[in-house]
C-alpha cells in the first residue's frame, strides 16, 4: 500500500505507537508520521505509507495549528496536566495589572474573543469594573473588535457608557470611524446624547472625521440631536462644512430637524465653506437653504 493516512490518535497514544500498530496492520515498515503529538494530546496525525514517506521530511515544517485548554492556578513537576500537583493557587480573575487592566480588559483589547467568554463564566468576573481613566472593558473592545465587543454589549447590567476620560465606547467608536462597532452599540442602546469634556457627542465626532457610514448611523437614531454643540459652541454641520466633507454635510442637511442657518465663530455653515473653498459643500448648502 501507498498513501497518506489520516489518524485520530487518541490520548495516552505517542506518534510511534500509531506507527507501531500500522506496521503490524499492513505489514510493512516503511511508515513514518508527519509529526510528533505528545501523549496527552489528541487529534490529526497524518501517517505515511509505503512510496508516501519520502513525503514526510516536506510536510514536517508544514504549518500546523494546535488548540489547547489551559487550566490557571496550578504548577505541576511536568508543566503539564500530566504531573504531580506541586502549588495550586485560587485565580484572581479581577486583580488589575500594574497598568489598571483585568485579564477580561487585556483580552478584550487583544480581541480573543474565546479567552472573554471563559473569563465571563467565572462566578466573580466584574465586567463593569473601570480602569483608573473611567475606561470599562467595552472601551477595551471598541477598535476593529467587534466579534469581542458583540459578546460584551449583550452582558446583563453592562454599562455601555462608561467613559474613558469621560468619552463614551460609542463617542471612542465615532472619533475614530469603526462603523461596525457604532452599529453594535447603538443597537444595544448606548446613549447618543452624552458628551465628552469638551461637549462632544458621537455624532460631532464622526463629522468631523468625516467619518460618513458612522454619521449615517447615528443619524438614523429617532432622538438624535443634530444641533448639538462643544463648549465653545461648534455643532456638526459647522465642522463637515469646515472640513470640505462633502458626504456627511449632504447626509446633515437632509436631516428635518437641521439649522442651517447656525452660526459658529459668527459664521453659518455655507459661510465657512465658502471662505475654506470648498464649493461642491457650498453648493450643497445653498441648494438646502432654498
Amino acid at each position: 500500500m501507498n498513501g497518506i493516512i489520516i489518524i485520530d490518535k487518541p490520548q495516552e497514544w505517542t506518534s510511534n505507537d500509531v506507527v507501531s500498530r500500522l506496521r503490524r496492520v499492513f505489514n510493512t515498515r516503511r511508515i513514518g508520521h508527519g509529526g510528533t503529538l505528545d501523549p496527552m494530546a489528541t487529534g490529526v496525525l497524518p501517517v505515511f505509507v509505503g512510496r508516501a514517506t519520502r513525503g514526510v521530511e516536506f510536510f514536517e515544517h508544514a504549518e500546523k495549528t494546535y488548540e489547547t485548554v489551559l487550566r490557571l492556578g496550578i504548577t505541576t513537576d511536568t508543566e503539564d496536566t500530566s504531573g504531580t500537583v506541586l502549588e495550586q493557587k485560587e485565580i484572581q480573575v479581577n486583580t488589575p495589572t500594574k497598568d489598571g487592566w483585568t485579564p477580561l480588559m487585556a483580552a478584550a483589547l487583544g480581541n480573543h474573543t474565546e479567552t472573554v467568554r471563559v473569563l465571563l463564566q467565572h462566578p466573580d468576573t466584574d465586567y463593569n469594573l473601570r480602569e483608573h481613566d473611567g475606561s470599562n472593558v467595552i472601551d477595551f473592545a471598541v477598535q476593529y473588535r467587534t466579534d469581542t465587543l458583540r459578546e460584551l454589549v449583550a452582558l446583563p447590567g453592562i454599562d455601555l457608557n462608561a467613559g474613558e476620560y469621560t468619552s463614551t465606547p460609542l463617542q471612542n467608536a465615532a472619533e475614530h470611524g469603526h462603523s461596525e462597532a457604532v452599529r453594535i452599540l447603538l443597537q444595544a442602546g448606548a446613549d447618543v446624547h452624552t458628551a465628552d469634556k469638551y461637549g462632544n457627542t458621537a455624532l460631532i465626532l464622526a463629522a468631523s472625521g468625516n467619518y460618513t457610514e458612522c454619521v449615517r448611523l447615528l443619524l438614523s437614531c429617532p432622538n438624535i440631536d443634530v444641533n448639538a454643540r462643544t463648549e465653545k459652541g461648534a455643532f456638526a454641520l459647522w465642522r463637515a462644512a469646515h472640513g470640505g466633507y462633502t458626504e456627511s454635510v449632504r447626509l446633515l442637511v437632509e436631516h428635518p430637524e437641521i439649522d442651517l442657518h447656525a452660526t459658529y465663530q459668527s459664521k453659518t455653515p455655507l459661510q465657512v465653506a465658502e471662505e475654506n473653498g470648498h464649493a461642491e459643500c457650498a453648493n450643497i448648502l445653498r441648494d438646502a437653504i432654498k
